[in-house]
């Protein structure tokens, strides 16, 4: 499988418009409050509507923390009347959370947390999991990475993440680790939409973004092992 991008925190159907035009078709929506790139639903309703000729080749997850059931309920009741729920899932990082996937049997991706023998990497809604590079550079400082990729690896090998997809998030500024980038099976690269690409705030700077596109380009074809990315 090519590897692909993914933008993290669109908030408006401006910037979605922007950036589709640079073939991305990856998309994370954060509904967590207090997120600096938290989308009102209708807002987010607008964005769908935006994708709804093009659903079946786009990805869209909806990020959740600690939300109400019936918040999240309505959330996918109003999108049933936009579009059919295809290649839609929710982006968790609290156990509480999985029974929003479970209840509305949608696929879900988890913020890795560690904790290896946790249930949550036994559901079969589990789409995929996310990994920090921040965290990998923790890990690279305390000498302790090449422990993390044999065991991520032996988790694939031994089938409890056979089939789940490797998301891997960073920021614009960071430089990946070739480590990283050589020993784990990355699906998608995903980024923010942050002060990095803005001019002010959710004020997307175009030339900002399209200087930072460029140099990540640059990075990852550096390295022998992204041959396989489907840039857009």
């Amino acid at each position: 499988m090519d590897s692909q991008f993914r933008l993290e925190g669109i908030y408006n159907t401006q910037s979605l418009t922007f950036f589709m035009s640079f073939g991305v078709k990856n998309w994370s929506f954060d509904f967590r409050p207090k997120s600096f790139n938290f989308i009102q639903q209708y807002v987010f309703n607008d964005c769908l509507k935006l994708l709804q000729d093009s659903l079946s080749t786009h990805f869209v997850s909806m990020r959740f923390l600690n939300e109400k059931d019936f918040m999240v309920d309505k959330v996918i009741n109003d999108l049933k009347e936009i579009s059919p729920l295809k290649n839609l899932s929710f982006e968790l990082s609290d156990i509480s959370d999985v029974t929003h996937a479970e209840r509305n049997n949608i696929p879900f991706y988890w913020h890795y947390d560690f904790r290896l023998d946790s249930s949550v990497y036994k559901n079969p809604l589990l789409k995929g999991i996310i990994l920090s590079a921040a965290d990998c550079q923790r890990m690279q400082a305390s000498n302790s990475l090449g422990h993390f990729i044999i065991e991520l690896s032996k988790l694939k090998s031994d089938g409890i993440l056979k089939n789940q997809e490797l998301i891997l998030h960073f920021d614009w500024s960071q430089e990946l680790m070739s480590s990283v980038l050589d020993f784990l099976p990355i699906n998608t690269f995903s980024l923010p939409i942050n002060h990095q690409i803005e001019t002010g705030y959710r004020q997307v700077n175009q030339e900002l973004f399209k200087d930072h596109w460029t140099l990540l380009k640059k990075q990852l074809l550096s390295n022998g092992s992204t041959k396989s990315i489907n840039w857009p």
